[in-house]
């Protein structure tokens, strides 16, 4: 019993490292370049939103942090509806097939764009852990990261944002 309680907690340990990594090695860095594909056939590149804050939510549909992280989100996107020409809210899905992922948009009432070309977008920023959520300033640096389900998600990046739209 003592084993398995030694190697839960080197586990639990090892994990909480790893997302600590992940979580701060972006902030004020440039992203990469990437092309997205959104559900609705649009294609965007990365370019077309120079000038706006962009908020990345890296998620897939059978992930339930993801899954139970979406009203939260929203919560987000409806308190800067205000702003909408300032940002850009991209869900980027790394798993599920364009048809899928509409009506599971509808069904959850996400309201993030969702592009349905993720993995590879994903690969670009080195995320192997879901979900994740970026936000990328005017200047196109990234300024927050977040891996894995928080509670407090959207004070978070409800405050970033804030801070970004000064």
């Amino acid at each position: 019993m003592r084993k398995i309680i030694v190697l839960f907690l080197l586990y639990f340990s090892i994990t909480i490292y790893i997302f600590a990594q992940i979580d701060t090695t972006l902030i004020g860095k440039t992203p990469p370049e990437f092309d997205i594909i959104s559900i609705d056939d649009k294609i965007y590149q990365y370019s077309d939103f120079k000038g706006k804050i962009i908020v990345l939510n890296f998620w897939f549909p059978n992930c339930p942090p993801c899954v139970k992280e979406i009203p939260l989100l929203n919560n987000v996107v409806k308190y800067f509806e205000n702003k909408k020409s300032d940002i850009v809210f991209l869900a980027i899905s790394v798993e599920g097939v364009k048809e899928f992922l509409q009506k599971f948009g509808k069904r959850k009432g996400f309201l993030y764009q969702i592009s349905y070309n993720g993995k590879e977008i994903a690969e670009l920023f080195g995320i192997t852990s879901y979900p994740t959520n970026i936000i990328i300033d005017k200047q196109g640096k990234v300024t927050f990261t977040s891996v894995g389900y928080r509670d407090n998600i959207k004070e978070q990046m409800i405050e970033n944002i804030e801070k970004n739209l000064k």
